[in-house]
């Protein structure tokens, strides 16, 4: 497969490596100039989530997302942790437990991280949409980039919930639980997506998320 891929205009470290393989394989790149660009025929682009669904519009390219709320509906033992979705207003509840993983559900609102307190959240709406988590220690994380169902590469991208990014770090004993768990889960996912999934501080395995390819 090959065709024309829009890149944003940041010259990145990413965008670079990507640059170049998807030239080793016969892809056409462009440079998106902001938020506007005159490629045409664009097969697929990659940037960040605000400029990707700025963009994509303007090429003709219909961007394919997993559900924000998905991670709810993973199965018990893929989880391993209690994932539900709320409201800001929520942790008001003097019965509200902390600490708690919290994620804006829509856009990037405020940071996705564990918060301790009632006065350590964000201080928006409180009718603004939140992703909650029971937090539990990831050691190790990695990357599955996924197409229709099955996981074509994987990387790691983070040890001990800081960024690591490692060539010699083996995934193959983790791609085969990660497979299996994605061939299980492909029904509620768009064809191509990135799940994430890791190793707890216990060993067990877990998904942490999905998240749109192309970002």
């Amino acid at each position: 497969m090959s065709g024309t891929l829009l890149l944003h205009s940041r010259y990145d470290d990413d965008s670079q490596l990507l640059w170049q393989a998807a030239v080793n394989r016969g892809w056409r790149i462009e440079r998106a100039n902001g938020y506007s660009t005159d490629a045409t025929n664009v097969t697929a682009i990659y940037g960040g989530y605000m400029w990707g669904a700025e963009i994509a519009p303007s090429v003709g390219a219909t961007l394919v997302s997993p559900d924000p709320a998905w991670t709810v509906t993973l199965p018990a033992d893929l989880a391993l942790r209690r994932i539900w979705c709320g409201s800001l207003g929520d942790a008001l509840d003097s019965n509200f437990a902390f600490p708690v993983f919290a994620k804006s559900l829509h856009r990037k609102q405020f940071e996705a991280r564990v918060y301790n307190s009632r006065d350590d959240m964000p201080r928006l709406g409180a009718d603004v949409d939140v992703l909650y988590s029971e937090p539990v220690r990831f050691t190790f994380e990695w990357r599955t980039f996924v197409l229709d169902g099955e996981i074509v590469t994987a990387s790691c991208y983070a040890k001990d919930g800081l960024l690591f990014v490692s060539a010699v770090d083996d995934p193959s004993p983790l791609l085969a639980w990660a497979r299996e768990s994605v061939r299980r889960l492909s029904g509620g996912l768009p064809s191509a997506v990135v799940v994430d999934v890791g190793i707890l501080s216990d060993g067990r395995r877990a998904v942490v998320e999905a998240n749109p390819a192309w970002c």
